[in-house]
């Protein structure tokens, strides 16, 4: 539907000035949203990676203690 709309140039600078208002706020948000998944990246691959390092230092500082238990425990079998 193609209908001629008439605007005062008020209403012209004021349309105008939200656009590009508009446009550089969104502009701004992408830059922060690329900024800050990098960040949120990184913390989710933490997030991953710690519970494994934690994983393996327990297994690794509780091998020696599970060993001598099963030797204690083989003695009395």
């Amino acid at each position: 539907m193609e209908q001629e709309v008439k605007l005062t140039n008020r209403e012209w600078n004021e349309l105008s000035t939200k656009v590009e208002t508009h446009d550089k706020k969104i502009k701004e948000h992408e830059n922060r949203l690329n900024r800050h998944s990098g960040k949120i990246d990184t913390l989710e691959a933490n997030n991953i990676a710690l519970p494994l390092t934690i994983q393996e230092a327990v297994q690794k500082g509780m091998s020696s203690v599970v060993e001598r238990l099963n030797k204690h425990d083989d003695k009395f079998i």
